[in-house]
């Protein structure tokens, strides 16, 4: 008998049907052993000797391998093909060694693809263990250990409020820091763009100021009101006729099929995936059979893919949309060990599969793959120059047409964020036309600060600096929002206090180790180390050999020091310019006392040297013209911007009005501000009752309000544009009971199929102790933390069935009486 391991417990039925007799599949459920949590796990003293300890929650899984094994003449290891799942592969192998269970012949398999032609193939080609796979699985596994030992308790010991640091996180959490002190310290240029819409033939189209008596016209050119005034009256006397037509063709190729880090990207442009949620679909996905292996660094199909994908293209489309020869990528990737094949559909003739979100995601590998393969777009740019009769000014427009769509036809790729647009659609014009001239245009602008990053545009920084791997970006950027460090506002990451604070941190005392290049070097000796290159033990060594003294170095300063150390680095943030010109450092209470930054029990704060005959304080990080104790801001009519124990809000009069969550202050202008003050909002009277339905803001966030019935709303911008209509059947929805809780039969927050074995629904429900998987009979509540909207039906399955076996709950102190009926 063979014992064939796999990761997950979905391939292992998959797999053992493919097999048959003869063949037992059994699921290992991931990694069976780490490092436990506690200080020597990794000794440095012993060539970085590693204490490996049996997961608590794998030992079940283990016993049932390891009795299999003791009656099996051949152990194949099939875990996935990658470092990790060399490193699973290797960890099995060694528990059985130590149980004196290890079959005599070990085999190694790998496969790209859950299906049967993919399996059956890959088993007629068995390999030994990668040791340099697993050596960089060492090292990579020993560096995040002994990074997040050794600065975490200096943190917790120095940094009142932080909770950990880790080699590739906290250099994550640095770009995000780092981004926002560019945001903050931008200052906005104004600028002015003059343009005039003119007509040919029936169509408009908009020309722009691109010269004038003689200067050419760029972005800032235009600076201020009155400049702009006059390249607008010199636009409204000429009269244009055109005197150049300038038309170029252009072809635009298709990008490659996904790789980890694109999809993670593009699933986020796309479909707002969060990078952890694309990766638990793409695994569920890739466990169904129905797209190849989903952590890859490689861009190109094997060529029986790319002949399908031809073939799949000349069906949907015709033979002009397949290219002459079929289309070759090059991985840029170093590390040619860890680059397999692109992340394709395992059959090209099967275009849609699964539901919900799984649906989604294997749409867009699908179109992605299948675009791969698809002929170059032709395209046409149009520029077109008019110009006025005394010769004092130049008009530009420009435009495309795709002449053949090729690629485009299935797919564009997004962006990250908005770019300039291209042109429009421009009519026919030749030389010498005088196209009429309907109106001209002169529109303020003012520069942009970079935007915050996405999750897609940070993965994409991550991958351009080399740091991290793609296959771990998922869980970095989680862990990120787990410790609190950031929060993610309208899909963008802002730093929290807290992860400013620990980036100043390691910035002023591990410099070195937080720096983008120091971490894209230390990927590329991993990376050697894989490649067989590099000793994973001499990588370790050099490390510890400089990381080691300058941790004690940093343990031995007192906090105080610490802190004093990083108030001056920080002081150009926390003591900005104040508007009057006055000492930023000077305590705007008192009048004498000086400002630093302080640690407390619940983290940093700024407060006066003069205390405790001056309490004044501020939160960390609200310096400047922000800080409490600066006075009001005046938006005008009366109208002041003022920051209370619950955070800012409006005052006009005796009337308040709180700036909801949902509300930059950095929008709140003196239009908003009249608008929040002006709530409640009457939106008419109720056509049955005729009695006013409002809208307004309450301590519980937007909602309606009619005849002492309530309706809760999506957001403030509802509030001032829910119409009559809306707002009638959102009271009628909320009487009626849907989507509030307790409200008639609720509505599941997943349906993720049927069970396997008993073929019964199983739905996410939410329940009055959180959410929980349910198949109708058996109740499982989802793990603390977990989103119920990601759960997977393989792990539904497993909460469910582990559930069952437990049997019913023992409820405490028996069965309670009986109530008495009141009288």
């Amino acid at each position: 008998m063979k014992l064939v391991v796999v990761e997950s417990p979905a391939k292992a039925k998959t797999i053992e049907k493919y097999l048959g007799p003869g063949h037992r599949v059994l699921a290992s459920f991931g990694h069976v052993r780490d490092l436990p949590p506690k200080d020597g796990s990794v000794d440095p003293d012993k060539d970085f000797e590693m204490l490996w300890q049996v997961s608590p929650d794998r030992a079940k899984q283990l016993k049932a391998i390891t009795d299999e094994a003791k009656g099996a003449d051949t152990l194949i290891l099939a875990t996935d093909p990658d470092r990790e799942g060399e490193a699973i592969s290797w960890h099995v192998q060694e528990v059985l060694r130590q149980k004196k269970a290890l079959p005599a012949n070990v085999q190694r398999v790998t496969f790209n693809a859950i299906t049967n032609s993919a399996v059956t193939e890959a088993m007629k080609h068995p390999r030994g263990l990668d040791e340099d796979l697993i050596d960089a699985y060492k090292a990579r596994r020993a560096l995040d250990y002994l990074v997040g030992f050794t600065l975490s308790p200096i943190l917790w010991r120095k940094l009142p409020g932080a909770k950990s640091a880790g080699r590739v996180q906290s250099v994550a959490l640095r770009l995000i820091v780092d981004r926002e002190r560019e945001i903050e310290l931008f200052n906005a240029q104004e600028y002015w763009s003059v343009s005039a819409t003119f007509e040919a033939d029936g169509q408009q189209f908009t020309a722009r100021l691109a010269q004038l008596d003689g200067t050419k016209i760029d972005r800032l050119t235009i600076g201020n009101k009155g400049d702009a005034d006059t390249a607008k009256a010199v636009v409204e006397a000429g009269r244009f006729t055109v005197s150049s037509v300038e038309t170029k063709p252009f072809s635009r190729n298709p990008p490659p099929p996904f790789t980890t880090s694109t999809l993670q990207q593009e699933a986020a442009r796309k479909l707002g995936f969060a990078a952890s949620h694309t990766m638990r679909v793409a695994q569920s996905l890739y466990e169904e059979g129905l797209i190849t292996y989903m952590r890859t660094d490689g861009v190109d199909m094997a060529p029986e893919a790319i002949s399908a994908a031809r073939k799949a293209i000349a069906t949907r489309y015709d033979a002009g949309y397949v290219p002459d020869k079929p289309r070759q990528y090059q991985s840029k990737i170093k590390n040619a060990q860890e680059a397999h094949e692109a992340i394709r559909p395992t059959d090209f003739d099967r275009p849609r599969g699964a539901s919900g979100d799984h649906a989604r995601l294997y749409e867009l590998v699908y179109n992605r793959a299948l675009a791969s393969q698809m002929a170059s777009a032709r395209l046409e740019r149009t520029t077109v120059d008019l110009t006025d009769g005394a010769g004092r000014a130049m008009l530009r427009a420009t435009g495309q047409v795709v002449l053949f769509p090729g690629f485009l036809a299935l797919y564009d790729e997004g962006r990250d964020d908005e770019a300039d647009e291209e042109g429009a659609r421009m009519p026919p014009l030749r030389e010498g036309d005088a196209p009429a001239k309907t109106g001209v245009e002169s529109t303020q602008h003012f520069t942009q600060p970079p935007p915050r990053y996405s999750e897609a545009s940070l993965v994409k920084r991550l991958e351009e600096l080399g740091i991290g791997r793609p296959s771990t970006y998922a869980a970095t950027l989680q862990t990120l929002k787990d410790r609190e460090y950031v929060r993610v506002e309208k899909n963008r990451f802002i730093p929290e206090e807290s992860g400013r604070l620990v980036t100043a941190f390691l910035e002023r005392f591990f410099e070195k180790y937080v720096s983008y290049d120091y971490t894209a070097e230390l990927e590329e000796e991993l990376d050697d180390v894989s490649g067989g290159r590099l000793n994973w033990q001499k990588l370790l060594d050099d490390f510890w050999r400089d990381f080691r003294p300058k941790a004690g170095e940093v343990m031995d300063q007192k906090p105080s020091e610490i802190t004093a150390a990083l108030d001056e680095f920080l002081a150009p943030w926390l003591y900005p310019p104040r508007a009057d010109g006055s000492d930023p450092r000077v305590c705007p209470q008192c009048g004498n006392g000086r400002l630093s930054l302080r640690g407390g029990k619940f983290g940093a704060f700024v407060a006066c040297s003069n205390y405790p005959d001056c309490k004044y304080t501020q939160k960390f990080g609200q310096g400047g013209d922000q800080a409490q104790s600066d006075g009001p801001t005046e938006l005008g009519d009366g109208i002041l911007l003022k920051t209370g124990r619950f955070g800012p809000y409006l005052e006009r009069g005796d009337k308040r009005s709180s700036i909801p969550k949902d509300v930059p202050l950095e929008d709140v202008t003196p239009e908003v501000a009249e608008r929040l003050l002006s709530l409640p909002r009457e939106i008419g009277a109720h056509p049955e009752t005729g009695k006013p339905i409002t809208a307004s803001i309450g301590r519980y966030g937007p909602y309606l309000a009619h005849d002492g019935k309530y309706a809760k709303l999506g957001s403030t911008a509802e509030v001032f544009e829910t119409g009559m209509n809306a707002a009638v059947a959102k009271l009628a929805d909320a009487a009626s009971g849907a989507g509030r809780k307790g409200g008639g039969a609720r509505e599941p927050i997943a349906v993720l199929g049927a069970h396997p074995e008993s073929g019964k629904d199983i739905k996410v429900m939410e329940g009055k102790y959180g959410p929980y998987a349910s198949d109708g009979t058996t109740h499982a509540t989802l793990p603390k933390g977990s989103d119920p909207k990601t759960v997977t039906l393989d792990e539904a399955v497993r909460l469910i069935d582990e559930r069952a076996a437990k049997g019913p709950t023992k409820k405490k102190g028996g069965r309670k009486p009986a109530r008495k009926k009141a009288k």
